[in-house]
């Protein structure tokens, strides 16, 4: 069985011009409304939620380009008769609807959806993609659990759907909710709450992240974490599930993508190295360090460690993906490091300038 956080239907519409109108509807089917049976999980325990609050921006098709100016935020628990929540159309010309693209982000900005204005300001406030809250219960037992999670992660899935004027088409874009639940970050997992209820410590019958933050994984045989050393507490490794629920169409995988739209482009042509010089001097070089060598003294003591400059790995070298961690920091799943964000302290060209510095240390 598969908890579904959101579905985001699309329904063809014939339009004109050889345009189709599809329909975007957010949805929580059964799983999430009615809640997660003991059957799927392997040590007896069954979830309900009373909150699933789900932060999406960034979505457009392709073809058909962005759907919104701003995002959705949803209350997925809420019954919607099977129907979804309904958030917005958009027109698609061409007869394939070939992907959907989405990022899990807080929201900025105006936002549609279902969400209440307190619901919003919460994601806001924190810095939130997700809020998660419900009870588990098990031979009599209650456990209850509220989870922010601080997701940037965008996601381009496949979809192929044909579209056929005058003729209904659907495609849905699919969360596992269940995936906070698994024990396995790789292969096979099974649902589980065990650790998770252990982990009460103060035995108020609520968990909440800093108590999972409290529980090292070494030694719990059932939490995999596919060999990254990064994730090593239970809510490091929580984090890192939620960031493998988004698929489309039920079982179908969606490709993550680091770099939000916002940065995807971004260039640094007009840098000025001078400037790029002084301000990574007066901010970046007392944790990266004067050469980029991730070993200046600020840094010293930080798990994981500032990232050498000298050697990123492929996907961190492009201008957008760097501009995009100076400006909004680290303290977010999957990145969940000590990076400030500098979005609120660099102009453009301080940005820019500092961005082309910055890649020089690994050969530009």
């Amino acid at each position: 069985m598969r908890a579904r956080i959101i579905g985001v239907a699309l329904i063809g519409v014939f339009g004109c011009s050889g345009e189709t109108q599809v329909e975007l509807t957010a949805f929580g089917e059964a799983f999430v409304e009615e809640g997660i049976e003991a059957e799927a999980f392997v040590d007896g325990w069954s979830v309900s939620f009373s909150e699933l609050v789900v932060s999406v921006n960034d979505v457009r098709t392709s073809p058909g380009g962005p759907v919104s100016s701003g995002g959705f935020v949803v209350d997925l628990s809420l019954p919607s008769g099977g129907d979804g929540h309904p958030l917005t159309r958009t027109a698609v010309e061409g007869d394939v609807l070939q992907s959907v693209h989405y990022r899990l982000s807080p929201p900025s900005g105006e936002v549609e959806g279902n969400a209440t204005a307190a619901q919003v300001d919460r994601l806001r406030a924190e810095g939130l993609a997700v809020w998660a809250q419900g009870t588990a219960t098990r031979d009599g037992q209650i456990v209850e659990f509220a989870w922010g999670i601080p997701a940037d992660l965008s996601f381009d899935c496949d979809v192929g759907t044909r579209l056929s004027p005058g003729t209904p088409a659907g495609v849905e874009l699919t969360m596992h909710g269940d995936h906070l639940f698994v024990d396995d970050l790789e292969v096979a997992p099974n649902v589980a709450f065990n650790e998770v209820a252990r982990a009460d410590s103060d035995g108020d019958g609520l968990v909440v992240p800093s108590e999972l933050a409290a529980v090292p994984l070494a030694g719990l045989a059932r939490y995999q974490t596919g060999g990254r050393t990064d994730i090593d507490d239970l809510w490091a490794y929580v984090g890192a599930a939620a960031l493998t629920m988004p698929h489309v169409d039920g079982e179908g995988n969606c490709t993550p993508r680091f770099v939000p739209d916002a940065y995807a482009t971004f260039e640094t042509a007009d840098a000025d190295p001078a400037l790029g010089a002084e301000v990574y001097a007066e901010q970046c070089a007392s944790c990266h360090g004067a050469e980029g060598n991730g070993d200046g003294p600020g840094g010293a003591g930080m798990s994981p460690r500032p990232s050498d400059l000298t050697n990123p790995p492929p996907g961190a070298r492009a201008a957008g993906y760097i501009a995009f961690r100076t400006a909004r920091g680290g303290a977010m799943f999957p990145y969940a490091s000590a990076m400030p964000a500098y979005e609120d302290v660099l102009d453009e060209a301080e940005l820019a300038s500092v961005v082309a510095y910055v890649r020089e240390f690994s050969g530009g």
